[in-house]
């Protein structure tokens, strides 16, 4: 890579697309208006690519919501509001990506509250987000991250997040040894359990905002194994009232950036 990345890049789950085996996702499809084309670079993109994130507290860098996002959709780039500082405006890779976001991360606990992500069809992407700069950093209020370790496809999570994770690509290991590295992250599971068949383990939590911090600090780390993948199990929740298809669609208006 090009100097001044490398922080970047020694990040777990920050490497770059093509590094460790991944697929690159994002064919041709990257940079649209960001790639020196002034001529659309004021008209809103249209594209249904651009979601905003609400409630995410200043306080947390990017990263762990690119690294959330990224379990259900690819993620291109971020940029908080000036006003709204809680605010993220996120270019995703599809318009496929951007409905299972929406879809997907609904009062998520992430940071000190819980976020959700909705269309933001208006958006005039006038300055696109660059790599400077290490999303770890709370500081740091735009990130592109085109470069960096992205899942492939069929590694999203098929179910929204809750308390239990499932984890892929560390077949090797025993229970004993996910709840040993667990418990040294200080993380407690309150079980782990393995199924042979498929080579994977289902790790259950007290709450949903410690299994989202687990996927953060361990995708593509887990074990120390940069092929684990986690992604969240099915669970049954009984106090979700958008779980009855309630639709967010149709509000972005009320965003501010």
């Amino acid at each position: 890579g090009r100097g001044g990345h490398n922080s970047v890049m020694q990040m777990p789950g920050m490497a770059p697309p093509g590094m460790l085996g991944g697929p690159v996702m994002f064919g041709g499809q990257l940079g649209n208006g960001s790639n020196g084309n002034t001529n659309n670079r004021n008209m809103p993109n249209g594209d249904g690519v651009f979601v905003s994130i609400a409630s995410y507290d200043p306080a947390f860098p990017l990263l762990p919501l690119f690294t959330l996002m990224e379990a259900f959709g690819g993620v291109v780039s971020m940029r908080r509001g000036v006003q709204k500082p809680n605010v993220v405006t996120v270019k995703v890779a599809s318009v496929a990506d951007a409905d299972n976001c929406c879809r997907m991360i609904r009062r998520c606990a992430l940071g000190s509250g819980d976020i959700s992500c909705k269309p933001f069809p208006a958006y005039v992407n006038k300055n696109p987000p660059t790599e400077e700069g290490n999303p770890s950093d709370a500081a740091v209020v735009a990130y592109d991250f085109t470069k960096c370790r992205h899942r492939a496809p069929n590694q999203r999570s098929t179910f929204p997040a809750g308390p239990e994770i499932i984890i892929a690509g560390c077949a090797s290991k025993s229970e004993s040894d996910v709840m040993t590295y667990f418990s040294e992250k200080s993380f407690y599971p309150e079980n782990v359990v393995k199924n042979a068949d498929e080579g994977t383990f289902v790790v259950k939590f007290d709450t949903m905002a410690t299994a989202i911090k687990a996927l953060c600090e361990c995708q593509f780390n887990l074990c120390g194994n940069e092929k684990a993948n986690i992604t969240f199990a099915e669970s049954i929740k009984t106090s979700n009232p958008t779980a009855n298809g309630a639709t967010t669609t149709g509000d972005s208006a009320d965003v501010e950036m």
